[in-house]
């Protein structure tokens, strides 16, 4: 057998100077079973070092939407103001209208519906369903919201009742005077408060010496009442103490904890200022005025 028909018989490797080599018919290119078990690992290692930090940028993003809908909001309620002097209340009268009947028919005296126009939306609900459904709409929902039980009565965003503050209400701090100021939800029959924690309006110009309105909360998200989690998943219109908002209350009908966005969640402050605050931000035991 002559050198030149062994190589062609047992393809031994040879160079021809053009860069190709020519490989024994018994070699392969398919990885060993230790090789794609090392692949294998390297890429659940990545996995495992990406996937939070593709989380945490996700809900980072949807904390931006957040701040934008508290954004609009504030226009909204600029806007409320300058037509009626006073901000929107978290509620007007104590009426808790569920037919089409009467001054505001279908709850239409909560705040998200007296601003209706003014987010862009014109349209009154016409059923009881209809408007606790349009307050999970728009710039009203928060895409990090989390509904518990049947979710119909979840709210992304509540309002400081602003009863610790205004004096006209029965629980206010002994060293508030939020003014001008007055009670919002009221007894319709007897014009008095309708409790001990009601909302209250308050306006543009409304100070108090004793702190100042960047630092007190207008517009937030609590979590749901704890006794609410396995039913209609209530979160309440307005916020009225702090430890609402912190979500630390031990009350079985307290608000749970609803930090959404990384551990924070977005307050509008009453200078109309967007910020994320965390649970254990500095601020006042029971008012709502941050540190």
């Amino acid at each position: 057998m002559t050198p030149s028909n062994f190589n062609r018989e047992h393809a031994v490797p040879q160079n021809h100077g053009n860069g190709i080599r020519i490989m024994n018919k018994h070699t392969t290119n398919a990885f060993t079973l230790i090789e794609l078990l090392v692949v294998i690992s390297i890429i659940s290692l990545l996995i495992s070092i990406l996937l939070p930090a593709l989380r945490s940028a996700r809900e980072a993003a949807r904390q931006t939407q957040c701040g934008n809908n508290l954004h609009q909001l504030s226009i909204a309620q600029t806007m409320y103001a300058s037509d009626f002097d006073w901000y929107a209340p978290g509620k007007m009268t104590s009426d808790n209208n569920a037919t089409a009947t009467g001054d505001y028919p279908y709850l239409t005296n909560y705040w998200y519906h007296l601003l209706g126009r003014y987010i862009g939306r014109d349209k009154l609900p016409t059923s009881l369903a209809e408007s606790k459904a349009m307050m999970q709409e728009g710039i009203l929902w928060c895409p990090s919201q989390k509904k518990l039980g049947t979710g119909v009565e979840t709210r992304a965003y509540s309002m400081n009742s602003f009863h610790r503050h205004v004096r006209a209400s029965p629980n206010v701090a002994w060293n508030r005077d939020f003014r001008p100021g007055m009670v919002a939800e009221y007894n319709t029959s007897t014009g008095l408060p309708a409790n001990s924690s009601p909302a209250c309006l308050v306006k543009p110009d409304s100070i108090d010496a004793s702190f100042t309105t960047n630092k007190l909360m207008f517009i937030s998200s609590q979590g749901v009442n704890a006794n609410e989690a396995d039913g209609n998943g209530y979160v309440h219109h307005s916020i009225r103490n702090t430890i609402s908002w912190t979500g630390l209350s031990t009350s079985p009908n307290a608000p749970l904890p609803n930090f959404v966005h990384n551990g924070a969640k977005s307050v509008l402050m009453f200078d109309m200022h967007v910020e994320a605050k965390k649970q254990d931000a500095p601020m006042h035991s029971v008012d709502m005025i941050f540190e």
